[in-house]
């Protein structure tokens, strides 16, 4: 049950329209997780700056379960920064990667928990 957010100082018509549905299919892949247990929230058009600059910056916070561990993180980390890159010009350097490790009694839907 990934928990995606993706916030960028970049205007929404500069990413692509299905920008939504290929991260999706990379998550799915990367984290070996169904399609529809993964939820992406984008926030474009943010007041966001690193190291006091405005030039394109992008934040990235996954919340998961099963994801504790370097083996399983870098793999992650590796795929969305080059992916984020790709799809929206922003360079490798400004774009940051958190991810988090939810116990499954964390995160629940339809008024159920994951475990």
């Amino acid at each position: 049950m990934p928990l995606v957010k993706v916030q960028t100082n970049m205007a929404r018509d500069n990413i692509p329209k299905d920008f939504h549905d290929r991260m999706t299919k990379l998550l799915a892949e990367v984290m070996d997780k169904p399609e529809e247990r993964i939820s992406i929230t984008l926030e474009t058009d943010k007041a966001m700056t690193r190291g006091a600059s405005f030039d394109a910056y992008c934040e990235v916070h996954i919340t998961a379960i099963g994801v504790e561990s370097r083996e399983k993180t870098l793999p992650i980390v590796q795929k969305v920064t080059k992916f984020i890159a790709v799809q929206t010009g922003i360079a490798s350097h400004r774009i940051a990667i958190w991810i988090f490790s939810a116990q499954p009694h964390h995160i629940g839907v339809n008024g159920e928990l994951m475990g």
